[in-house]
Formats: C-alpha cells, structure tokens, sequence
C-alpha cells in the first residue's frame, strides 16, 4: 500500500505550482514572524508608556490636598502599575517572560496599597457605593497578583475588603460578583457568618424554579442549625415558609423548633400561621397565646389572637345559621367570640396606634359594628 506524502506528490506537480507553494509558505512564515515582532514591539510599548503614567501620578501625589481626589489619584496609580505589569509579564517572540518594570512598580506602589482599602471605606461612609466596590475591588484584586505578591496584605484585610465588595455588589444587584466575593470572606472566622448571609441572600434572588427553591431552604436550614440565634437565618425562613404553598413544611419546621426550644417565639408564631391557614383556630389561638406569653409585646400574636377569635365567631354563627340552628346560647357563645376578639384587637391598638407593625383599623371596626359598638363610627374613619 502507497503512502501519500507530499513531497511525493510535489514531482507530479508543474515547477511554477511548486514554487509558487513553496514561497507561499516562506512569506506565510515571514509574515507570522514579523507580526510577533509587532505584537512583542507594541506590548513592551504599551507596558514603557504605562510605567511613564506611573511615574507621573506619582509624581503629582503628594500635592493632593483634597481626601476624595487623593484617594481616586491612589487608585488610578494602583490600576496603571496592574496595567502595565500585564503588558510587561506578557511573553517574548521566543516565549520568554522578563518583566522588566515590576520591581520598580512594586517598590513604589505597594506602600500604597493600604489606602485603597481606606479609599473603600471613606467612599462606604460618604454612601459613594459605585466608587466603593470599585476600591474594595481593587484591593483584593492587588491582593492577588503577583505584582504585590512580596507585599501581601494580612487575610483578614482580604477577607473584610471581599465582605464589604460582596455586600456593595449584593446592594447593586450584581448577585454573581457578590457571591464570588463572599466565597473569599467565608474563609476569614470574623467574617464567615456575614458572608453567609451574602450568600444565602443570594440565592434567594436567583430563585427560579422549584428546585432552585429546594436547595436555597437546605441551604438556610443548615445556616440555621450552625446558628440558630441568627435572626436574620430566622426572618428569611419566615418569609419563605410564610410563601403559598408551604403550609405543612412551615407546620413541621415550627413544631421541630419548639421541641429544640419551647420558648421560641417565632417558632410559636409559626405554628399559629399553619393552624390559620388551616382554619384550625383553637390551635392557632393556643399558639398565638403562647408566643404572646414569651412576649407580652408581641404585636402580631395579639393581633392574629383576635382575628382567630373573629374568624372563629363568623364561621360558627354562619355554619349554624345556614343550618337554621342558631340559637340563642349559640348567639351567646358567638358574641363572647366576639368579645374575645375586641378585646384582644384593642390591645393592638393601644401597642401599635400609628398601625406601623398591623392594619386593626377594619377588623376592629367589624367586631364593633357586630357587637353593636358606638365607636364602629369611629373607627370607621380609620379605615383606608
């Protein structure tokens, strides 16, 4: 069998066919070449003029009065020496790497590095968010190549400028960056925690689909396991449980908590929630007076005891009714309801009189004009 080859098949071929392949490759080649040359011609140009820009900044530093302007000038030097020391890094024709400008570079920038993490936090407290991540982000970005690499910053200086650019991120809703940069606060102890929470919240933006669902409330169950005196871990386990749908995992979640923690307030408010949802109104009631005992404050479960007690009224009188059964003890019996419900409503009102926290203006209007109360009318001018 004949293996083709070309310089085999290159005597089949006429002279000028040959030759003209033949110096085809020759200026191929030559022009590959020279446009290495370029390419290494315009990178190490590139780098020269960025170490000149350098120069020049620094050069006009000190005489920087003003803390905004000085800190944007220590940045912007921060980002040329990067800049140029990507040019400089980059390979020869021949594949060689000699940064010719990084011990300069490195000799006179990186005593500047602990201001851009001040420059971070001078932006966060004068709410410049944009120009805060924007330093938060340089300093981990510094913090990383290998420009600076002799001057590395402590791991806790990495881990809180990563906390603060995920949280700025989270606050602009760049919910990818602010979970990249929580990754690297999670490695710090006196950060983990917070960065956590970045993360979770995260997830909660970028719930999509069932199963994104799922993994997000493993996810927030085992945050809570690992502290379950996070109040944060507990609101957003409120609000996700408090979602349609979720009545008997938000029922098991409470009754799990309450027997880890029989005085757990939200774990008591919870368990209400499932019975109302249910219409379980004794149940709710018992539970809401529970919560209500743990806190004598607490303003939803005095409210939620009197929309039980409400509920409860309107669905026995109206049951019965329909069955024409109503009699006068039951009448009795649905007026205490009633009563029960006016009473607790009241209550409200007095610990929440500008309805900051609940709405009682309607439901006690309702139980008023039910009971035959003057002050329905009052009341009524509340109602939006």
């Amino acid at each position: 069998m004949k293996v083709w080859s070309w310089q085999g098949s290159v005597k089949f071929l006429p002279a000028p066919i040959v030759y003209m392949r033949i110096g085809y490759l020759v200026i191929l080649s030559l022009f590959t070449v020279q446009q290495a040359l370029c390419q290494d011609r315009d990178d190490r140009k590139m780098a020269r003029s960025l170490n000149g820009q350098v120069s020049l900044l620094l050069s006009r530093l000190d005489a920087v009065a003003d803390s905004a302007a000085y800190y944007a000038a220590v940045a912007d030097i921060a980002r040329a020496a990067l800049t140029c020391d990507e040019y400089d890094a980059r390979p020869d024709r021949k594949g060689r790497v000699k940064p010719k400008y990084r011990l300069e570079n490195r000799q006179r920038v990186g005593p500047l590095l602990s201001k851009i993490e001040e420059a971070g936090f001078f932006n966060y407290r004068h709410i410049r968010k944009v120009e805060a991540l924007r330093d938060f982000e340089l300093f981990v970005e510094c913090s990383a190549s290998r420009l600076f690499e002799d001057q590395a910053q402590s791991e806790s200086a990495v881990a809180q400028a990563s906390y603060y650019a995920g949280l700025l991120a989270y606050e602009t809703k760049d919910f990818a960056k602010a979970d990249r940069y929580a990754d690297v606060a999670l490695n710090d102890i006196g950060y983990a925690k917070a960065a956590a929470e970045i993360k979770i919240l995260c997830m909660k933006a970028g719930l999509t689909n069932e199963t994104d669902s799922t993994r997000y409330l493993i996810a927030l169950l085992e945050l809570h396991d690992k502290d379950p005196d996070n109040r944060n871990y507990m609101r957003l386990l409120q609000e996700y449980f408090s979602s349609p749908g979720h009545e008997e995992e938000m029922g098991q979640f409470a009754s799990d908590e309450i027997r880890k923690d029989a005085r757990n307030v939200i774990a008591w408010l919870l368990l209400g929630e499932t019975c109302m949802r249910r219409h379980e109104w004794d149940g709710a009631i018992q539970a809401y007076k529970t919560a209500n005992e743990l806190d004598s404050a607490s303003v939803a479960a005095i409210y939620n005891i009197g929309i039980c007690y409400s509920s409860k009224a309107i669905g026995i009188r109206d049951s019965l009714s329909e069955a024409g059964r109503l009699s006068d003890e039951h009448i009795k019996m649905v007026r205490r309801y009633f009563e029960n419900a006016r009473d607790f409503l009241e209550r409200v009102a007095s610990l929440d009189p500008q309805r900051k926290h609940v709405d009682w203006a309607k439901p006690l209007y309702q139980v008023y004009y039910v009971l035959d109360d003057e002050r329905a009318e009052q009341i009524k001018g509340l109602i939006k």
